[in-house]
């Protein structure tokens, strides 16, 4: 059970970024007037925050960071930490865009 949370925490930390940031969003009027390149960047600060955070409960990296399929310079948390953020930018990609009407 453990390899499977493992395996699927960036389907997880995807999600829970894209949420965490669109709280932060209504709760912070500041955050939401940033430009698009200043929001990327929290949410990958947020992604990162967030896989560190499973790694300090105790959430096993899936690979070695000496491994060849988890890109020899990256550690397991940098790889994780990027495949959250890409969940949650395609998840706000996905959504629907407010009209402007």
């Amino acid at each position: 059970m453990d390899k499977v949370l493992t395996l699927s925490l960036p389907l997880i930390l995807g999600p829970v970024t894209f949420l965490v940031v669109q709280i932060a969003k209504r709760t912070s009027d500041t955050l939401d007037t940033l430009g698009p390149s200043t929001k990327r960047i929290v949410v990958a600060i947020v992604a990162i925050g967030l896989t560190l955070l499973s790694s300090a409960l105790g959430v096993a990296s899936p690979c070695d960071a000496s491994a060849s399929d988890c890109l020899t310079s990256l550690n397991g948390d940098a790889v994780k930490s990027l495949l959250a953020a890409l969940i949650a930018y395609g998840i706000h990609t996905a959504k629907p865009k407010a009209s402007a009407g």
